[in-house]
C-alpha cells in the first residue's frame, strides 16, 4: 500500500479509482467494463450458439438465425468464489447473463 500511495498518480492514469474517505479500508473498483463488454457479449453469443447446436443435433434439426437476444446486468464479484461484492479483493470476476433464442430449422 505504501508503494501504491507513492505511485497514486500513475494508478489514477491507469483507471484505478482512489477514495481518501474510506479510512483504513482498501476497496478495489473495476473500472474497465467498457473495455471487456463487447468481447464478453460475443463470447456469450458464441456459447449460446454452441448450446443451440447441441439441442439441434439431439433433435435432428439445424440452428437458424437469432430470433431474440437480451443482455442482463454485468456483475462484478470476487474471483474463485470469494464472498462479497468483489470490492475487497483485487482478483475480480466480471459476469454477464445473456438470453439468446435461435430458430430451429428442419
Amino acid at each position: 500500500m505504501q508503494r501504491a500511495f507513492a505511485d497514486q498518480a500513475e494508478l489514477i492514469r491507469a483507471g484505478v479509482a482512489l477514495d481518501a474517505d474510506l479510512g483504513n479500508t482498501v476497496v478495489y473498483s473495476f473500472t474497465r467494463l467498457n473495455d471487456v463488454k463487447t468481447a464478453m457479449i460475443a463470447e456469450a453469443t458464441k456459447a449460446a450458439r454452441a448450446a443451440a447446436e447441441q439441442f439441434a443435433t439431439d433433435s435432428g434439426t439445424k440452428v437458424g438465425a437469432i430470433r431474440q437476444a437480451t443482455q442482463g446486468l454485468f456483475s462484478i464479484t470476487g474471483r474463485d468464489g470469494d464472498p462479497g461484492p468483489g470490492t475487497d479483493t483485487p482478483l475480480q470476476k466480471v459476469r454477464v447473463v445473456t438470453t439468446v433464442e435461435f430458430a430451429l430449422d428442419d
